[in-house]
């Protein structure tokens, strides 16, 4: 019936540390073997997610900063959508001077950051991928397909959102991806969006799709899939917003393969 998997990645495939569970890792491998597609659709830069599939060793294709780009098993460009340097600059001069922010930008070469933060060090450990320090002043507002603010008191950055909402309403869109990270990416760019163009790539029915996640930025995919699953740890608002989907187990029992083993 099922044909194809798209799970998020924090807070739904892997662990609470961050980590793929081995029993996920096998059956994934299970999943893949019986001629099946898996596809990784995270908020996360690109370059971290083919990380994570290498480990796995999966022929994947890998949707990336919350639709803004999407590649194919073999690391080619099949989607891409900038944030408009204008927007990134209002954005930026909206935020900048707040030091209690981390700013954090996207761009095809790589991660750049305006502080160290050690706790975001933490979601990496299986990619190894790291960030560049940047300062508002040297930066060129290009090829950036997302831009995120982090901050640890999740009612700060609503106060964020509803600034950055009405601002940007039309142009981009702001979404949280964890409580304690708000997104901005283009208007197309969304993880249904993307899913969209990875399953006509494949020749696969939105009817044939399973997808899996907890957070808003989710929203669109899970709306797309033919069924959307939601973790039991997700945010309230995605539950509200999706009141008629159902709810499985959290990424602490790794719950996404205990649903999809039933498949195999």
């Amino acid at each position: 019936m099922y044909q194809l998997v798209v799970s998020d990645l924090d807070g739904t495939l892997l662990t609470p540390d961050h980590v793929i569970g081995g029993y996920t890792k096998s059956i994934l491998e299970q999943w893949v073997e019986k001629g099946c597609h898996f596809v990784f659709a995270s908020g996360r830069h690109h370059l971290d997610v083919f990380g994570i599939r290498e480990y796995l060793g999966l022929p994947a294709y890998v949707i990336s900063a919350n639709g803004a780009r999407v590649h194919d098993p073999d690391g080619n460009l099949v989607l891409g959508h900038d944030v408009p340097g204008d927007i990134i600059e209002r954005v930026l001069a909206k935020v900048w001077d707040d030091k209690s922010l981390t700013v954090h930008l996207f761009q095809d070469t790589g991660w750049l950051s305006s502080r160290k933060n050690e706790d975001i060090e933490k979601y990496h450990r299986i990619s190894g991928f790291g960030y560049s320090l940047f300062h508002h002043a040297t930066l060129k507002s290009e090829n950036i397909a997302k831009l995120s603010l982090t901050h640890p008191d999740h009612q700060y950055l609503v106060q964020y959102e509803q600034i950055l909402s009405p601002m940007l309403e039309g142009v981009a869109n702001v979404m949280f991806s964890s409580p304690f990270c708000l997104e901005v990416t283009a208007p197309k760019a969304t993880k249904g969006d993307a899913l969209e163009v990875v399953t006509a790539k494949l020749g696969i029915a939105r009817e044939q799709t399973l997808a899996f996640g907890d957070a808003m930025n989710d929203k669109e995919m899970l709306e797309y899939a033919g069924k959307g699953l939601i973790m039991a740890t997700a945010q309230e608002r995605l539950k509200q917003c999706l009141h008629r989907h159902e709810v499985i187990g959290s990424c602490a029992d790794e719950a996404v393969a205990n649903y999809i083993a039933a498949y195999l």
